[in-house]
């Protein structure tokens, strides 16, 4: 699921009635680390979590042993977009 189709899908849900979309600023959280990419979207004034999901490498790199970082470069680069 992309960013852009998320926060449609967001705007939509969040705009009952007023213009109510305006007034909910939203953080959006991406981390990486060697092995892991995780996204969340949390919404500020309420601090509540609205969206996240976890890419994980583990079963590839489990083959090895431990993290190859080519392999991962190259899975980051295939999953994040």
């Amino acid at each position: 699921m992309g960013i852009l189709f998320l926060m449609k899908k967001l705007k939509r849900r969040y705009k009952s009635g007023s213009d109510t979309w305006q007034e909910n600023n939203l953080i959006l959280s991406i981390e990486s680390s060697c092995d892991d990419s995780v996204i969340a979207i949390t919404e500020i004034a309420t601090k509540k979590l609205l969206f996240h999901k976890k890419i994980s490498q583990e079963l590839e790199h489990s083959v090895y042993g431990g993290v190859v970082p080519e392999l991962a470069a190259r899975l980051h680069a295939e999953a994040l977009p």
